[in-house]
């Protein structure tokens, strides 16, 4: 389905570029590009817009308030297309950030979908196309084998996902978001042992996050049946440069962004400030350790149509 089939679809995608270290603004650059070419090759609005409606939905899950969406406009003559575009993130999220920063004369109509997206946010067969960068890995690693997005996405359409991954071989604990979440884990055994935490309240925490090997995932996708694998790729971003202090500090605050409410609801808020504030502490040992293992940074990108 070449380019001539795809009619001035606006696909609105927020890939994040990491200021901090310079593969995740490479990881971006090639997202950007592989995403632009699997709509172009596997799309196909005729085939998947119903009745006389001209409305394409996209949505893109845990936008995260991000404040330039990328934008890649592919063009045809065939076919005149309304397009919505629903950013979705948690309700705590800063909506009014993420409005204010898109274009005005964008070439679309947005709206907000707060709410979390391992349950449904829209009703049945309603999305032509999905994307989300880092953000489902919660839902299609957990075992489950219904994957919920699927009832919301139109027979023939799209969902683009990146995700954190691990090459074949190598152990979870040398991946570096591992890494992140050891010294994490570390500093709550700190403050254990400063009687600030019972070991027992440590033992009970479980985060639900893990980086599945592109083998893994193709084994739950094709377990979950409602999708076709159009392409499933790992991909490895590199870099030069090595990682400082100042650099890990950033990430910290990343992931204190990110999960600091899963610590927060089980330990309370007292003690992740002490538990970040140590791990912060720690900054020069993490990036060492980093640096001997960051070219094992690994994504998984992934093209599922709907069948």
């Amino acid at each position: 389905r070449g380019p001539h089939n795809v009619a001035h679809i606006e696909t609105i995608f927020q890939v994040q570029e990491g200021k901090s270290m310079q593969s995740r603004k490479q990881a971006s650059h090639i997202a950007k590009e592989m995403i632009k070419e699997a709509v172009i090759e596997k799309l196909d609005p005729k085939t998947i817009l119903s009745g006389t409606t001209t409305a394409f939905r996209i949505v893109d899950f845990g936008c995260s308030g991000l404040e330039n969406p990328t934008t890649t406009t592919t063009t045809t003559k065939t076919l005149e297309l309304e397009f919505q575009v629903f950013f979705n993130d948690h309700t705590t999220n800063d909506f009014n950030t993420l409005f204010a920063s898109l274009p005005p004369d964008r070439l679309y109509h947005a709206a907000a979908t707060p709410g979390s997206f391992h349950g449904r946010l829209f009703p049945r067969a309603s999305i032509q196309l999905a994307h989300s960068d880092t953000r489902l890995t919660l839902t299609l690693s957990s075992g489950c084998r219904r994957f919920r997005k699927a009832e919301e996405i139109v027979s023939g359409g799209l969902v683009v996902l990146i995700l954190p991954g691990i090459p074949d071989g190598v152990r979870h604990s040398e991946i570096p978001a591992n890494v992140f979440y050891i010294f994490l884990g570390s500093s709550l055994l700190d403050l254990v042992n400063e009687g600030i935490v019972d070991k027992a309240e440590v033992d009970a925490f479980n985060l639900p996050i893990y980086a599945p090997s592109d083998s893994e995932l193709r084994k739950l996708i094709e377990k979950n049946g409602s999708f076709s694998i159009e392409r499933l790729e790992v991909t490895i971003p590199k870099s030069q440069a090595k990682i400082d202090s100042s650099h890990v500090h950033s990430l910290i605050m990343h992931f204190r962004a990110a999960l600091g409410g899963i610590f927060t609801k089980h330990f309370g808020n007292d003690v992740v400030e002490k538990m970040f504030d140590k791990t912060l502490a720690k900054s020069e040992e993490i990036s060492k350790t980093l640096n001997t293992i960051y070219p094992l940074l690994t994504h998984l990108f992934v093209v599922l149509k709907r069948n």
